[in-house]
């Protein structure tokens, strides 16, 4: 029974250490996923075509395989063209490279070696080149939101300044970096543009002028007409 007190206290010290172990391993495991959340955050998962999308009231459906298809499967891989296009003259690295680089590799593989009517090539050709200016629209703003850093995303003033510059870059305005600061060459390059615009000139960098920049940019760039030959 003389031990007793000693065995006690080894106790103690273990019991101590295990708890001391223990708190140590759940700051850890907290860590790793909070690290986990921001990294998800600053790049988030490259998009894939959708299955099915639904353009002002209008469905494309996505081909499960090559061979015959109908006039909503054909729609769906002129839209894929048209948007692939669009996305393709915005890209310049990162998460929305990555994100049409994928969509490419899946296009390519159903696009290889498809049959259809002809009847049903000119119907979708049709519902395309009606939708052409809807589409053109949700690609850019589907390449903003995988391009857009974390602060332009939370930060609206920064967001705009962001997506500002981004439309500028593209008309080919500012040649600088695409960092949401308004800098002196960010407002030089929007004082430009309200220039050969005939705008009031007034270096404002805000969300109108964001806006403004993007329906630009959409306008130039919205196809003129669908082909066949071109969408295939």
């Amino acid at each position: 029974m003389r031990n007793t007190p000693a065995l006690c206290n080894v106790l103690k010290k273990y019991l101590t250490y295990a708890a001391i172990l223990s708190v140590l391993l759940g700051a850890a495991y907290i860590t790793h996923e909070i690290r986990k959340m921001n990294a998800a955050a600053r790049h988030p998962a490259p998009a894939a075509a959708p299955a099915s999308a639904t353009v002002a009231g209008e469905t494309f459906v996505k081909p499960v395989s090559s061979g015959l298809m109908n006039s909503p499967q054909l729609a769906w891989i002129l839209r894929e063209k048209v948007a692939l296009d669009i996305i393709e003259r915005m890209v310049t690295g990162g998460p929305e490279l990555e994100a049409y680089n994928k969509r490419v590799r899946e296009d390519n593989v159903i696009a290889a070696a498809i049959e259809y009517k002809e009847s049903d090539m000119i119907s979708a050709t049709r519902l395309v080149e009606d939708m052409k200016g809807d589409i053109t629209r949700d690609a850019v703003m589907e390449t903003i939101t995988l391009a857009m850093p974390v602060k332009a995303m939370s930060d609206p003033k920064v967001g705009a300044i962001w997506k500002a510059q981004k439309f500028l870059s593209l008309l080919g305005y500012y040649p600088g970096a695409i960092n949401g600061e308004a800098n002196d060459g960010t407002v030089s390059a929007a004082k430009m543009y309200e220039l050969r615009s005939d705008a009031p000139i007034t270096g404002n960098v805000d969300e109108k002028l964001a806006e403004t920049l993007t329906e630009a940019w959409i306008a130039r760039n919205t196809p003129a007409y669908i082909s066949i030959s071109a969408g295939m």
